[in-house]
C-alpha cells in the first residue's frame, strides 16, 4: 500500500518509518512554508531511509491508498478528503474537542461527562478581574493552593496552560501572555477551571468511526515518561465516561488515536483534557508495540473492527529522552531498536534532532510487573545518547508514589502485577521504604 503522512506537527518520523519498514511505500510531508522559508522548518524527515520526504503533498493524494493525519491542525482537510472518498486516518472535525476547550465543555455537557467547573473569559483583563475578586473573598489567599487552572485554545506554542497558585503569580504569567500574544491577548478566549481533588490518570485508545478498538491502554504520565497497562477493556471508572463520548466520536466520524486525561476522586471521573491525536511523546510507543502497523492504520481508516495487537496483561513503558541542547542546535543522537525519536533528520548514517524541542523521543520497554518493566528499560537505554542527553527509569517509583498508590487507596488496582518490590537492585530497600506500595487484593 501507499501511505501519505500529512504531519502538521512534524513529529512523526518514527511512525512513518515503522510503516515504511514493513514494505509499504510511504510519502511524508510536514509544514515548512513561510515568506522566507528556512531549512530547519523543512528538515524533519529529510534523509530518513524508510520514506520519501516531499515538498508538497497534493500530487500524492490520488495515488495514495491511505492518508494519515497523526496530529491536529488540519482537521478540516482530513474531513474534506474523507468526504470525497479518500481513506483517511485522523480526527478530522473531531479535533475541535482538543483545539477549542470551550467547545469541549459544551460537548461534555451534552453527552453527560463530568468535568471541573469551568468559566470562559474574553481577554486577560477579564480573567484577572475574576481572580482578584476570588482572592478577596477571604482573609486567606483563596489561590494559594492552586485553586484554578488557566488554559488557552490552539496557540499552545505561544503560551502553555498553567496553574494559579497566587494572584501575584497569575499577574506575572499574564504579563507573559500579553508579551507572547500581543494586542490579541484582550480578544482571545481564556478558559479557567476550578481544581478537582483526586488522582490524575487517563487512557489511550483508537476509534474506528464506530467503536473502540481493543486491546486498550490506560496509565500515568510523569513529564514525558509513561507507564501504561494493556487490557481487553478499560476499568469501569474510565469506561463509563468513555461510553458517553462515543456518541460524539461517531457524529464526527472520528478515525484515529484518542486520549483523555482525567481526575478520579473515588466516585466520579472528571475529564480535564481531550487529546484528539497521538499523545506525544508516548504515542511513539505504538510504532514499537503494534504489529503490522501499516495494516492496522489502514484498518482504522477504513472503519474496520481490527485488533490493536497490543500485548494484553503487559506493562508498557516510555522513558523520555531529552536534551536542552536540541532547542537551538542540530543535535546528533544515537538510539537502538527500542528508541523512537521525533523531529529528526538523517545524514548518511547519523541521526540529527532538528532544533526546536528539548524532548527527543522515548526509549520503550515492557514487562509483566514493575520489576520486569524497569529491568527491560534499564537494558534498553544502554547506548542511547545525545550531547547533554538525559534518559532514566527514575520515573517508575515516582509514578507509583504519586498515582498508583493513591489510586489503590480509592479501590482501583493498576493492572495485575503492579507490586513495587519489582524495582529491585542496589536501591531496592531505600525505594521500598520510601514508597511502601501495598498490593490491592
Amino acid at each position: 500500500m501507499k501511505f501519505l503522512f500529512i504531519d502538521a506537527g512534524g513529529l512523526h518520523q518514527s511512525t512513518a518509518a515503522k510503516v515504511g519498514s514493513e514494505g509499504h511505500e510511504v510519502v511524508y510531508w510536514s509544514p515548512w512554508n513561510s515568506y522566507y522559508p528556512k531549512f530547519k522548518d523543512y528538515a524533519p524527515g529529510v534523509g530518513v531511509d524508510e520514506f520519501e520526504k516531499v515538498l508538497e503533498y497534493a500530487s500524492h493524494l490520488d495515488s495514495s491508498d491511505i492518508i494519515v493525519f497523526p496530529d491536529v491542525g488540519m482537521g478540516d482537510l482530513a474531513d474534506y478528503l474523507r468526504d470525497k472518498g479518500y481513506t483517511v486516518f485522523g480526527a478530522g472535525l473531531g479535533e475541535e474537542a482538543e483545539q477549542d476547550r470551550a467547545k469541549s465543555i459544551e460537548i461534555m455537557d451534552r453527552v453527560g461527562i463530568a468535568h471541573p467547573d469551568t468559566k470562559v473569559f474574553k481577554g486577560v483583563d477579564e480573567v484577572l478581574k475574576f481572580l482578584e475578586e476570588e482572592d478577596g473573598k477571604s482573609e486567606t489567599n483563596q489561590l494559594a493552593d492552586g485553586k484554578y487552572f488557566v488554559k488557552f485554545n490552539i496557540w499552545r506554542g505561544s503560551i502553555n496552560s498553567f496553574p494559579v497558585e497566587s494572584l501575584n503569580q497569575a499577574k506575572d504569567m499574564f504579563s507573559k501572555v500579553r508579551s507572547a500574544i500581543g494586542p490579541y491577548a484582550e480578544e482571545m478566549e481564556i478558559v479557567v477551571q476550578t481544581k478537582v481533588e483526586g488522582v490524575e490518570t487517563g487512557f489511550d485508545i483508537f476509534f474506528n468511526g464506530n467503536e473502540v478498538l481493543t486491546p486498550v491502554m490506560w496509565g500515568f504520565e510523569s513529564g514525558g515518561s509513561y507507564i501504561g497497562f494493556i487490557d481487553t477493556v478499560l476499568p469501569d471508572f474510565l469506561n463509563d465516561s468513555l461510553n458517553k463520548a462515543i456518541e460524539y466520536l461517531k457524529s464526527v466520524n472520528y478515525r484515529g488515536a484518542f486520549s483523555v486525561e482525567l481526575i478520579y476522586d473515588g466516585k466520579d471521573s472528571y475529564w480535564i483534557d481531550w487529546t484528539c491525536r497521538y499523545p506525544m511523546p508516548l504515542g511513539l510507543m505504538y510504532a514499537q508495540f503494534i504489529p503490522n502497523y501499516g495494516e492496522f492504520l489502514a484498518g482504522v481508516a477504513r472503519g474496520e473492527n481490527i485488533s490493536t495487537g497490543l500485548p494484553v496483561g503487559k506493562y508498557l513503558g516510555a522513558a523520555e529522552f531529552s536534551s536542552e541542547d536540541a532547542l537551538d542546535d542540530f543535535l546528533p543522537a544515537t538510539g537502538n531498536e527500542h528508541t523512537k525519536l521525533m523531529h529528526y533528520m538523517k545524514v548518511k548514517d547519523q541521526i540529527y534532532i532538528v532544533p526546536g524541542m528539548s524532548s527527543l523521543g522515548i526509549v520503550t520497554g515492557t514487562g509483566n510487573d514493575f520489576k520486569e518493566l524497569k529491568e527491560d528499560l534499564d537494558r534498553n537505554i544502554e547506548g542511547v545518547s545525545a550531547f547533554f542527553g538525559n534518559v532514566s527509569t527514575d520515573f517508575i517509583p515516582a509514578i507509583v508514589d504519586k498515582y498508583v498508590n493513591p489510586l489503590s487507596e480509592l479501590g482501583i488496582k493498576f493492572g495485575d502485577g503492579s507490586k513495587l518490590e519489582a524495582v529491585k537492585g542496589s536501591r531496592a530497600r531505600e525505594i521500598l521504604n520510601r514508597f511502601k506500595y501495598e498490593e490491592t487484593n
